[in-house]
C-alpha cells in the first residue's frame, strides 16, 4: 500500500512477510500523528490495532498491523526483526516438556469412551480453547471471549447449579432499594425470584457457580511459566532464532485468586466483560491487564472489578476440561494402529 498526504501515511517497502498458513504478503510502514507527549505503549498498541481494523474494512482485504510485536534492530543495520511479544500468555511458546505420545493416546482413549453428548461438549471446549490460543497474541478480547464460550459449553452440559440470590453481585443494592420502597418480605422475595429468572443473570450465575465448584485447591499449585525469545543478529542483516528460554515461574494465584469470595467477583466481572464485548463491542482486556499478573502484581487490590486476565482464564478452562473428562471417561483401548518410521520386517510383511 502506498498512501501519502492523508491522516495516515503508508510507505511501501521491498520486504515480505510469510507466516505459517498464510500467503506471502508485502510489508508497508504505517505512520500516524501522535499528538500526546506522554502516550503509553498500551495506547499506541490500541491505535495500531484500530487502524488495522479500519484498513481491513476499507480495503476488504486482510491487513495485519504489527501491533503486538517487538521490533529489534542492531545499531548500524538497516534490517529490523519483528518478534511476537506473546505477553498475554508466554507459557504457550515454551519448549514442550510433556510426553506427547502418552498425552495424545491417553486423551484419545478417554474421549473415545465418553457418551456422544459428553464427547460433543468436551470436544467443543477443546476446539474453543485452541481457537483462543491461536488468537490471543493478536486479539486478546476475542480470545478471552472464546475461552468463556468454552467454559459455557461445559456449563450447559454439566452444570447443575441454579442461581441463588446470595450469589448475585447486585443483590445487596436491590435489597436496599426494596427496603427504601417499603416492600413487604413477600413482595421482595417475589421480585428476587423474578430477577433471578432473567436469562442473562441465570447464565452469569451458573457460569460463576460452575467454575467455583469445579476448581479444587490443587489447581492453585499450578506454576505459570514465562519464556523469553533469543535472537542472534549481525549488522549485515543476518539473524538466527535461538529459541525460547524459561525466564521465570509464578503461582497461578497471580492470575486466579484463591480467595473464593474474590474469585466469585472476578468471575462475574469476566462474564460481564464477555457480554459487553459480544453485545456492545466494549473491550476490557489490553496490555496492562496482562502485565499486572505477569510482573507479580496479583489482582487482590481491585476488589474484584476487573475480569480475569487471559493467561489465568485459559488455564481455568483447561483445568475444567480435565475435571469433566476424568469424571466421566474410562480407559478404552484404541484401534491397533501404529505409525512408525522404520517398521520391523514382520510388520511390513503383514501390511502386504
Amino acid at each position: 500500500m502506498d498512501v501519502d498526504d492523508s491522516i495516515i501515511r503508508l510507505d511501501p517497502t521491498d520486504s515480505f512477510a510469510h507466516a505459517l498458513g498464510t500467503y506471502r504478503t508485502p510489508i508497508s510502514l504505517l505512520r500516524w500523528m501522535d499528538a500526546r507527549q506522554d502516550g503509553s505503549p498500551v495506547e499506541s498498541q490500541a491505535v495500531a490495532s484500530e487502524l488495522g481494523a479500519l484498513l481491513t474494512f476499507v480495503t476488504d482485504r486482510k491487513v495485519n498491523v504489527a501491533a503486538t510485536e517487538i521490533t529489534l534492530r542492531m545499531q548500524g543495520s538497516e534490517f529490523t526483526e519483528f518478534m511476537p511479544a506473546a505477553i498475554n500468555d508466554t507459557g504457550l511458546v515454551g519448549p514442550i516438556q510433556v510426553d506427547v505420545r502418552k498425552g495424545v493416546e491417553l486423551t484419545s482413549r478417554y474421549l473415545r469412551s465418553l457418551s456422544p453428548d459428553d464427547a460433543v461438549a468436551i470436544g467443543a471446549a477443546i476446539d474453543l480453547h485452541y481457537a483462543a490460543v491461536l488468537l490471543h497474541d493478536s486479539d486478546v478480547n476475542t480470545a478471552s471471549t472464546l475461552v468463556v464460550a468454552g467454559i459455557e459449553t461445559l456449563v450447559t452440559r454439566f452444570g447443575q447449579a441454579e442461581p441463588v440470590w446470595a450469589d448475585y453481585a447486585d443483590g445487596p443494592r436491590f435489597d436496599a432499594r426494596f427496603t427504601e420502597l417499603g416492600l413487604s418480605d413477600v413482595q421482595a422475595e417475589q421480585l428476587r425470584l423474578e430477577i433471578l429468572q432473567g436469562q442473562h443473570l441465570r447464565l452469569q450465575q451458573r457460569f460463576v457457580s460452575y467454575v467455583l465448584e469445579g476448581l479444587k485447591d490443587k489447581f492453585w499449585e499450578t506454576k505459570v511459566e514465562h519464556f523469553t525469545p533469543g535472537l542472534k543478529m549481525d549488522p549485515k542483516g543476518n539473524s538466527r532464532f535461538l529459541g525460547y528460554t524459561l525466564a521465570d515461574t509464578k503461582p497461578i494465584g497471580n492470575w486466579v485468586p484463591q480467595d473464593r469470595s474474590l474469585l466469585k467477583r472476578r468471575l462475574a466481572a469476566t462474564y460481564a466483560a464477555r457480554s459487553r464485548y459480544v453485545h456492545a463491542g466494549s473491550r476490557s482486556h489490553n496490555l496492562s491487564t496482562a502485565l499486572g499478573p505477569a510482573t507479580g502484581q496479583n489482582a487482590h487490590s481491585d476488589q474484584g472489578k476487573v475480569p480475569l486476565a487471559f493467561a489465568g482464564l485459559r488455564r481455568v478452562l483447561r483445568e475444567l476440561i480435565f475435571v469433566e473428562m476424568n469424571k466421566r471417561a474410562k480407559d478404552m483401548p484404541l484401534p491397533e494402529v501404529r505409525l512408525v518410521r522404520n517398521p520391523p520386517p514382520e510388520a511390513q510383511r503383514q501390511s502386504m
